[in-house]
């Protein structure tokens, strides 16, 4: 079950929870192949010219090798790529923005959870941004204009129109009943004197 699933009140329902979008699972092979390459570049020149050219650092890089061929940056780099794609997963797997009845909820961290969350009438306004390769991957940032807090910016989701299509929909519902409804379907309760209809 996830974490906003366990969390929401009695009195309202949980719609719909998107998920972050794949793209940041590819960023991090990204990174961590660019810095296994960069590392692999580094090492092999920094032993070449500089190794060889200099005897006290060939002296130094003899006492950090590995196999007599390398100074084992290229390790280095590779553990940190790893790491960088390592919390790219685990923000895809521990990221929930959820969207209930009376509020939107962003959900952040695995250990340490943070929690972001705004009343869906305290919404005025939003902004998609998705970019060229957004358009066609279906995915995009959402950044939420609220009115007595501040802005909330979310990070790319997958089909954020739908999701903000699912935010209307409730967003209207929940006006409606707190507005209330009159006994004639059309007539806001206002508490006040209601005016007699025509039979």
């Amino acid at each position: 079950m996830s974490f906003v699933a366990r969390t929401i009140g009695p009195d309202e329902r949980l719609i719909g929870i998107a998920r972050l979008h794949w793209i940041y699972i590819v960023q991090g092979l990204l990174w961590f192949t660019g810095l296994a390459i960069v590392g692999g570049v580094v090492d092999h020149y920094l032993w070449r010219y500089v190794g060889y050219t200099i005897p006290l650092y060939r002296w130094t890089l003899d006492g950090l090798s590995l196999d007599a061929q390398n100074t084992g940056i290229t390790w280095l780099f590779t553990v940190g790529g790893a790491y960088i794609f390592l919390m790219h997963l685990i923000k895809v797997w521990a990221t929930e923005v959820a969207l209930t009845s009376r509020r939107v909820v962003y959900k952040t961290g695995l250990i340490f959870v943070e929690v972001e969350e705004v009343e869906l009438e305290e919404i005025k306004g939003e902004h998609i941004n998705h970019g060229l390769l957004g358009r066609f991957l279906r995915y995009g940032t959402l950044h939420f204009d609220c009115r007595f807090i501040g802005d909330i910016r979310l990070p790319a989701v997958k089909k954020p129109y739908r999701f903000l299509k699912a935010m209307h929909v409730a967003k209207s519902r929940l006006i409606d009943s707190i507005g209330g409804i009159g006994r004639n379907g059309n007539e806001p309760d206002d508490g006040g004197p209601r005016r007699a209809h025509p039979a």
